[in-house]
């Protein structure tokens, strides 16, 4: 890595807030990639960042580190070990990675209705476990289960509650439902988008609020394209 500490480039938090800005770049994506590779970054950090490279679009490099992470006992023990499946859950739905996102659907079952920390000694989360189930259910085309577990995870938010963490489930749930986009669906999609853009113009989330007006405009083209349809 050149003279850059892992510590310095690779840091959860330091990638955190890069991610939440829009700001990842293509050398800090290269560093955790070769930080795992080559067995530079300890094993339960070099894995709870893999989401990461699912995030910048690194297809391959994403398939070798889920395939690595994935081989029996791999995770065994580790403290911090629900951090890590969720960052893979994150990276095997991006990749459509579907016996992954079973298998990681089960194991996260033991973990319902907690939240994730970093680690045993940390003060900051990664969000509510039930999210990267419904994430999950969603890249198996499970809608009803999808349906409950991000339901659950708006409602963990709001509980405790983490402005920040609930525009981005607001913002998952939303995503899901303008998969068949109907009626009460596609107004609820609409609340909740809305409401995520709010949160996340107010707290400086450049990539929630993107994503947020996006999937607004969407919505608001739907009766646009269904009118035409009918015309024609």
């Amino acid at each position: 890595m050149q003279g850059i500490t892992a510590a310095a480039l690779l840091s959860g938090h330091h990638l955190d807030r890069k991610r939440w800005a829009g700001e990842l770049d293509d050398r800090s994506v290269d560093a955790i990639f070769e930080g795992i590779r080559r067995g530079v970054l300890p094993t339960l950090m070099g894995f709870t960042l893999a989401y990461i490279l699912g995030l910048a679009g690194r297809e391959a490099e994403g398939r070798w580190i889920l395939e690595e992470a994935r081989k029996p006992g791999r995770l065994a023990h580790l403290p911090g070990r629900s951090y890590a499946l969720c960052s893979l859950a994150l990276l095997a739905v991006e990749l459509g990675a579907r016996e992954h996102c079973e298998s990681l659907y089960r194991e996260l079952e033991a973990y319902e209705g907690q939240w994730v920390v970093k680690s045993s000694t940390s003060w900051t989360g990664f969000g509510p476990i039930a999210r990267y189930r419904g994430l999950l259910a969603g890249g198996l085309d499970d809608e009803t289960r999808a349906l409950r577990h991000l339901s659950d995870a708006v409602e963990a938010c709001r509980r405790l509650p983490s402005p920040v963490w609930l525009a981005q489930v607001q913002l998952d749930l939303s995503t899901l439902l303008t998969r068949t986009p109907s009626g009460r669906q596609r107004q609820e999609a609409s609340r909740l988008a809305n409401a995520a853009l709010e949160t996340a113009s107010r707290l400086d989330l450049k990539v929630i609020e993107q994503q947020s007006r996006e999937l607004i405009s969407k919505l608001a083209s739907v009766p646009r394209l269904e009118a035409r349809a009918v015309d024609r």
